[in-house]
């Protein structure tokens, strides 16, 4: 790459053997060149999030999303549904549409 050597540490060596590169090893070669490409130092040095983190561990199902969300807002909006200042106009959705969504869900208001 036309560049000086680098030395890789032992502690950048230990972070890219334990990150799980769901990218495989083209996700690791785009690193390791893109790092170098941009770099100007004598050691090979990662953004501190870009080996360190796993997206993955954050994802959810989308109905879980969804129902979460949803939650949040009728709770928010005092579990009204419809009409204004309701959970279905900040949710931009129409009234029954809502209503199938919180049935498909197993989203019920809590008695009380």
């Amino acid at each position: 790459m036309g560049k000086s050597p680098v030395e890789i540490t032992k502690h950048t060596i230990q972070a890219l053997q334990e990150y799980p590169w769901p990218g495989n090893v083209r996700e690791l070669k785009n690193l390791v060149e893109s790092t170098l490409i941009t770099g100007r130092f004598d050691k090979l040095k990662f953004e501190s999030h870009t080996i360190t983190e796993n997206p993955t561990n954050d994802f959810r199902p989308f109905e879980e999303m969804e129902r979460d969300y949803i939650l949040q807002v009728l709770k928010a909006r005092n579990w009204k549904v419809q009409g204004a200042n309701s959970a279905a106009s900040v949710l931009g959705m129409n009234p029954n549409t809502l209503r199938a969504r919180l049935k498909k869900l197993g989203i019920k208001k809590p008695s009380g």
